[in-house]
């Protein structure tokens, strides 16, 4: 959904990756990306992304992705998620995947928006392929792969779980899943997923959009989306537990919503922010929670 953040971006210096997906399936040593910008060529486009690199590096190190949300930029989401810091602590690389511009010049992941119908960027083939690329270049790990976004990279996650055997976990920031994502996919796999959401999100409502008065197209309300999520994970145990007000200035309080089973380890989380908007929380907006830190945090307990 839509999301801008008003910040003063230069435009940095690029490293081109000269590869294709058929080339990163065939070629075992490709050169690694640089810190920073770089662009890959995909389906015929040239596609950029931005990856961090922490120092001392360990072997089959997990790979992070993370997207921007609609309008905004891999740039803008790496300053404000502080997810490098979180990489630098934990040992895994961050990469943040470049949508494209639409007809209007919008920047976006194409998760199928009411607008977006006729557009045929196909995000999820060049995910597949960024990811493979990072993996063989990089030697990361072929197992430890998750995902999380913002908004529109939110919805992407949920994407990329319906329609990926790749990522193990994901974790949408104030995203939804499109109804047509809800009505025709079925994940191959139980998926573990966190989700952030504030109570007050004016973009992406808590209630959803079923009846597309908001343009964007139909999308899910969350209870319908974290229901989804627990009946194909088949959790039949739920706790909830209020998170301390550490900081009363802000607006909003939190709520940790666990489901989970006794028999399986993978698990359904939701940080319900009450008073909360379209917000990246530790970022702007609630500062009970840093949805970086939890983001790995959840990640963690489903590394292989």
């Amino acid at each position: 959904m839509l999301f801008a953040l008003l910040l003063a971006c230069s435009k940095p210096a690029s490293k081109t990756i000269d590869t294709t997906d058929e080339q990163v399936a065939s070629q075992p040593s490709l050169t690694p990306p640089e810190n920073g910008v770089n662009t890959f060529a995909y389906d015929g486009l040239e596609r950029q992304f931005r990856v961090h690199i922490p120092n001392n590096l360990p072997a089959d190190a997990p790979l992070v992705i993370v997207m921007h949300g609609f309008t905004s930029s891999a740039q803008i989401i790496e300053a404000y998620s502080r997810m490098n810091a979180v990489a630098d602590e934990h040992g895994f690389v961050v990469a943040y995947p470049q949508g494209t511009k639409d007809a209007s010049g919008n920047t976006f992941f194409n998760v199928g928006y009411e607008f977006h119908e006729s557009n045929g960027v196909d995000d999820i083939g060049f995910l597949h392929a960024l990811i493979e690329y990072l993996q063989q270049s990089l030697s990361l790990s072929s197992r430890n792969v998750f995902s999380t976004g913002m908004s529109n990279g939110g919805d992407m996650s949920y994407m990329l779980a319906f329609q990926s055997d790749v990522v193990r976990a994901i974790a949408p920031v104030a995203g939804c899943m499109m109804k047509h994502i809800y009505d025709t996919c079925t994940p191959t796999k139980p998926v573990p997923v966190l989700e952030i959401h504030g109570t007050r999100d004016s973009i992406t409502l808590v209630d959803g959009d079923i009846e597309n008065q908001e343009g964007w197209g139909s999308y899910m309300p969350l209870e319908d989306t974290i229901q989804f999520w627990v009946n194909h994970n088949q959790l039949e145990l739920s706790d909830v537990v209020d998170i301390a007000d550490t900081n009363t200035g802000d607006g909003s309080t939190v709520i940790h919503h666990r489901y989970y089973s006794q028999t399986g380890h993978t698990e359904v989380w939701l940080y319900e922010v009450v008073g909360g908007g379209h917000d990246w929380p530790g970022a702007f907006g609630n500062q009970d929670i840093d949805a970086s830190s939890l983001a790995w945090q959840f990640f963690s307990r489903y590394l292989e």
